[in-house]
C-alpha cells in the first residue's frame, strides 16, 4: 500500500538565505574580535575615568608649552641674532595658531624681553619646564597604573 507522498515543508527554509562564507569564516572571527577589543577598551576607559585623566594630561601638556617656548628662544638667541630668533618663533606660532596683529605685537614684546633677559629667563623657564614636565608624566604614569590595576604611588 502506497501512502501519500511525503511533503516537504519549505516554509522557514525557503525564506532563510545562506550566510556568506566570510561571515562565518576567518573574517567574521576577526570582526567579532575587533569589536570585543573595542568594547573592552571602552569599558576600561569608563572604569578608570579616562576622560578625566586625558583632560589632566592635556592641561599639564598645554602649560608646559610656554616655558618650553621661552627655553627654545633663549637657546636660539645664543646662536642667531635676536631679530631672527623672534621672527622664527613668530612664524612658528603663526603656522600653528592664528595670531592677530595686536596679539602678535604683544608676543613679540614678550619674546624680546625674554631674549634681553635670556640668562634669568632661561633658568626660570628651565625650572618651569622641568616642573610641568614632571606633572605631565606624573599624570601619565598615574593614569597608566590605574588602567593596569597597579598600586598608585604618591609622587
Amino acid at each position: 500500500m502506497k501512502g501519500p507522498a511525503p511533503q516537504c515543508n519549505l516554509g522557514m527554509a525557503a525564506t532563510m538565505r545562506p550566510r556568506p562564507a566570510a561571515a562565518t569564516g576567518r573574517l567574521g572571527r576577526e570582526v567579532r574580535r575587533a569589536w570585543a577589543i573595542l568594547g573592552l577598551a571602552a569599558r576600561k576607559f569608563l572604569q578608570i575615568d579616562g576622560g578625566q585623566w586625558a583632560g589632566a594630561f592635556a592641561f599639564n601638556a598645554f602649560f608646559s608649552l610656554f616655558p618650553m617656548m621661552i627655553l627654545f628662544v633663549t637657546i636660539a638667541s645664543f646662536f642667531v641674532n635676536r631679530e631672527r630668533a623672534v621672527k622664527e618663533v613668530i612664524a612658528t606660532l603663526e603656522s600653528s595658531a592664528p595670531i592677530s596683529g595686536g596679539m602678535q605685537g604683544t608676543i613679540v614684546d614678550i619674546i624680546a624681553g625674554v631674549i634681553n633677559a635670556r640668562g634669568s629667563a632661561g633658568a626660570i623657564a628651565f625650572l618651569l619646564l622641568v616642573w610641568t614636565a614632571l606633572q605631565c608624566f606624573t599624570t601619565l604614569i598615574s593614569a597608566t597604573n590605574r588602567a593596569w590595576g597597579v598600586a598608585e604611588y604618591n609622587w
